[in-house]
């Protein structure tokens, strides 16, 4: 007898992974293993420098080592507001999408292509290991990660890679403790959970542009603050997703007391890109009513 019952949401979004990861597995073109060359990346640098009107971050983003569309963003968001400090912070990265241990993250690309210096902070010592060896095999960062010499360190070491369990409490020490305080070009924060609550709680580094990760499975107008606060591995239940995270609206309401303005969303609707008002003057403020969630996955309906 055929089983007609309707699946469950979760039902759906198990059955949408378990495709995702088998196509993974048997499919060596879905690796994120050949990033652009960075001569083709400093090209279309130049030619969003070079646009003069405002653009449509669908037409515009690409993936160089981020997720999704985010590179493509963030390089034309930084040619309007300038690298002014080159200084970058990302919270949470990662490197599953990659057989040969390529970072996927939304910093990556500045760090090795535009001599950012940058600080990566994940909760997984074997993952953040992972990524200190790419960058210490990359042509453009790897003499920053020399070996001891006759007992001393190496005199510079960017990025700073470090291990850590971020939480509203401590951000700010980690922050610190790593060398980062005062203005930095950009911080991204992607957690899956605690992001706006961590941004909220950050006060040692003034970010001139903000990319932080939203919970796209609530309405986008609805100011709702998720209930994480550390960068823990999330459960992968429909409760925790659907709980823990945070609203665009409720993003929109921490960049408000913050002094930033929303710009933008990556092509997915999960991260949201906020210019610090001073800074804002050639950008046109989104307002959250604007999008609608899962506008790319009807699985996630």
């Amino acid at each position: 007898m055929t089983d007609t019952t309707e699946p469950t949401a979760a039902t759906r979004e198990d059955v949408a992974a378990l495709i995702i990861d088998d196509r993974q597995a048997s499919n060596s073109y879905l690796a994120r293993d050949n990033p652009p060359h960075p001569l083709s990346v400093k090209q279309y640098y130049l030619q969003l420098k070079a646009l003069s009107d405002e653009v449509d971050f669908d037409e515009i983003g690409l993936s160089v080592f981020s997720q999704n569309n985010e590179d493509g963003i963030l390089m034309y968001l930084l040619s309007r507001i300038g690298m002014k400090t080159k200084r970058c912070i990302e919270v949470g990265c990662d490197l599953s999408a990659s057989t040969i241990g390529i970072p996927e993250g939304n910093t990556i690309n500045l760090i090795t292509n535009f001599g950012f210096d940058g600080l990566i902070v994940d909760i997984d010592p074997a993952k953040a290991g992972a990524i200190r060896h790419f960058f210490a095999r990359a042509l453009s960062t790897k003499h920053y990660h020399t070996p001891e010499r006759n007992g001393r360190p190496s005199r510079y070491f960017s990025p700073s890679i470090v291990t850590a369990e971020v939480t509203t409490e401590n951000i700010n020490d980690v922050y610190r403790d790593a060398g980062f305080v005062g203005e930095v070009d950009l911080m991204s924060i992607d957690v899956d959970g605690a992001d706006v609550a961590m941004w909220r709680a950050v006060t040692v580094v003034d970010p001139r542009l903000v990319m932080v990760e939203v919970n796209n499975r609530l309405e986008c107008d609805q100011p709702v603050f998720g209930r994480a606060t550390s960068s823990e591995a999330p459960v992968n239940t429909l409760e925790f997703q659907t709980s823990y995270g945070s609203s665009l609206a409720a993003a929109c309401e921490v960049a408000a007391e913050k002094g930033y303005i929303l710009v933008g969303m990556d092509v997915t609707l999960i991260n949201a890109f906020f210019v610090r008002k001073d800074l804002a003057a050639g950008f046109r403020e989104v307002q959250p009513a604007e999008y609608r969630t899962h506008r790319m996955n009807p699985l996630r309906a």
